[in-house]
């Protein structure tokens, strides 16, 4: 796991994030690079807030899963609303992970088109992995551990 700030160009990674069950979910809708200008024109970021460059900076203390769902619930991805809106399989993905049986949190990664969710435990990730490749059989469907040391 990674904070990235800029374009993308400033990526910083989270070494005290704590280990999280995942599904990675990639509808494999290409995102088209005309529309990366159009992307960033409709997102209109503002700065990080205090609270993110908090976790920015060394020493690191490990921070909780409470803690980092909530972050993550608070500060979202900023390219998400604009990237669903030149590709909107992406809002598919996230009602398809959101919709899921104890999934904590569906986000989109990075630029997209993948997306996560964040799951109690490894049996949760797993079912909703196997439930969602089977309603969707052409995205691209993995459960995954992220972050953790």
């Amino acid at each position: 796991p990674a904070m990235m700030s800029g374009i993308g160009d400033h990526i910083a990674p989270l070494q005290s994030f704590p280990q999280f069950h995942a599904v990675l979910i990639n509808p494999l809708t290409p995102m088209p690079s005309d529309k990366t200008r159009a992307i960033f024109e409709l997102c209109n970021a503002p700065l990080l807030p205090p609270s993110a460059s908090d976790l920015l900076v060394d020493p690191r203390p490990p921070i909780s899963k409470d803690d980092a769902v909530a972050f993550i619930a608070e500060n979202g991805n900023d390219l998400q609303q604009s990237c669903a809106i030149i590709a909107p399989a992406i809002k598919e993905v996230l009602a398809a992970l959101s919709n899921t049986r104890l999934c904590w949190l569906a986000r989109m990664s990075g630029a997209g088109p993948t997306c996560f969710g964040l799951f109690q435990d490894a049996s949760c990730a797993h079912n909703a992995a196997w439930d969602i490749s089977r309603i969707w059989p052409n995205w691209w469907v993995k459960a995954v551990v992220l972050g953790g040391a």
